[in-house]
């Protein structure tokens, strides 16, 4: 839910964006989608919740790689 929730609401409000004159899209993550964190601290179980923010980090990347420009 953290990663495809995140994209619907994005994609939904892309059109909102383009129109202001500030362009910024915040999601929440936490340090439990780093894969550094959890290998140094050896954390282990809420291995769902851990992927899903591993993914949404990817995806605000990759958003704000291809959304730059603007």
């Amino acid at each position: 839910m953290n990663a495809i929730g995140f994209i619907r609401a994005a994609l939904a409000f892309l059109p909102l964006l383009h129109k202001g004159s500030t362009k910024k899209v915040i999601a929440v993550s936490s340090q439990g989608g780093t894969v550094d964190f959890v290998k140094s601290l050896e954390l282990i179980g809420m291995s769902a919740c851990s992927t899903s923010k591993a993914a949404l980090n990817m995806i605000v990347l990759k958003l704000s790689l291809e959304l730059q420009e603007e």
